[in-house]
């Protein structure tokens, strides 16, 4: 059986700026950087990694053993559409007047909830194929909340925080 664990990306700038970007580019911040230097990884064969720059910027840092990176637009964060780019607060304000509990919902004609868990779940298709038994992904926080809520008979729109360089173990 694959040992399969998620890793949210470090910390970028826009994080820090409280910017939802969805699937825009970001760069790491100056304490992302940090956070991915520091963080210690349990043993892997490989790393798949959303093929986002923040992403991607984490993977060459905490890949210190040199092992073999898939890069994937499989495993990017959530789209959401025209609403990219937008403050914080901006999107509460959106997302209040949506059902928030609606896991078909699109926000700014991005992805719904159900998209994202359709792209993961290929994600992990194809890692089970590999040779690969210890598979580290990294990836994207509402990726990452939507694919454990689901393995974890959840419902897939329930909130939870994943900060930046956490990580957890798929099951």
């Amino acid at each position: 059986m694959k040992e399969i664990y998620l890793m949210r990306h470090a910390e970028t700038e826009e994080n820090e700026k409280e910017i939802y970007i969805g699937q825009q580019d970001g760069n790491l911040s100056k304490s992302g950087l940090k956070q991915a230097q520091s963080k210690k990884l349990p043993d892997y064969d490989v790393i798949i990694c959303s093929d986002l720059k923040r992403a991607k910027q984490t993977a060459e840092i905490i890949n210190k053993n040199n092992k073999p990176v898939i890069f994937t637009s499989l495993l990017r964060e959530r789209s959401i559409g025209d609403w990219e780019g937008i403050k914080k607060q901006e999107f509460k304000e959106k997302w209040k007047s949506k059902n928030e509990k609606d896991c078909e919902f699109k926000p700014g004609n991005g992805e719904s909830y159900i998209d994202v868990l359709e792209r993961f779940k290929k994600t992990v298709s194809l890692a089970e194929k590999t040779e690969h038994n210890r598979i580290f992904m990294i990836t994207h926080g509402r990726l990452i909340k939507i694919a454990l809520n689901h393995s974890e008979k959840k419902p897939i729109c329930l909130d939870r925080e994943i900060k930046n360089c956490e990580i957890r173990r798929f099951k």
